[in-house]
């Protein structure tokens, strides 16, 4: 299953601008329409407006771990429904680029396919850093460790 996901144009004032990071399939920009884009797995939206900004971590809605109750409905941009894992604002939107921009660096895409056990393990991390500057050295490092262990039991094993 994959999410359809259209980037707004730059040049025009919509109500919000918007980023994914996702593993991307199909990308396609139109003259004045904006992008179109295909992704699948699991992604982080970061959404700007001009006096806010915000990052959700979304899924698609599959049958894995539907005993875990997570809020599914849709977000601006995106056509299909999702499974939201995590929403973030202010200083955590900062701290999910860092670790996402690293993640991306060290690991490619394939963080995407790690399954919604390992985001929401991310997303717990998250919320428990209390500083979000001066420390980033151990954010990474305990972030790769996160991800090590997921690498090493095997894409979407849930069950860990």
């Amino acid at each position: 299953m994959s999410l359809t996901v259209k980037l707004p144009d730059k040049k025009k004032k919509d109500e919000y601008s918007l980023y994914v990071s996702s593993k991307i399939t199909y990308l396609k920009s139109f003259k004045d329409l904006g992008t179109l884009i295909i992704c699948e797995g699991s992604g982080i939206a970061f959404y700007s407006a001009s006096n806010s900004r915000r990052a959700i971590v979304f899924t698609e809605i599959n049958d894995d771990c539907k005993e875990i109750p997570l809020l599914e409905g849709t977000l601006p941009y995106i056509k299909e429904p999702v499974r939201i894992l995590y929403k973030a604002k202010g200083r955590k939107v900062d701290l999910l680029k860092f670790m996402v921009y690293n993640l991306e660096k060290k690991y490619g895409d394939t963080v995407y396919e790690l399954g919604l056990i390992y985001w929401l393990e991310l997303a717990s991390f998250i919320d428990s850093v209390r500083r979000t500057k001066g420390m980033s050295g151990s954010y990474k490092r305990q972030v790769y460790l996160i991800t090590d262990k997921y690498l090493e039991k095997g894409h979407n094993n849930e069950s860990l």
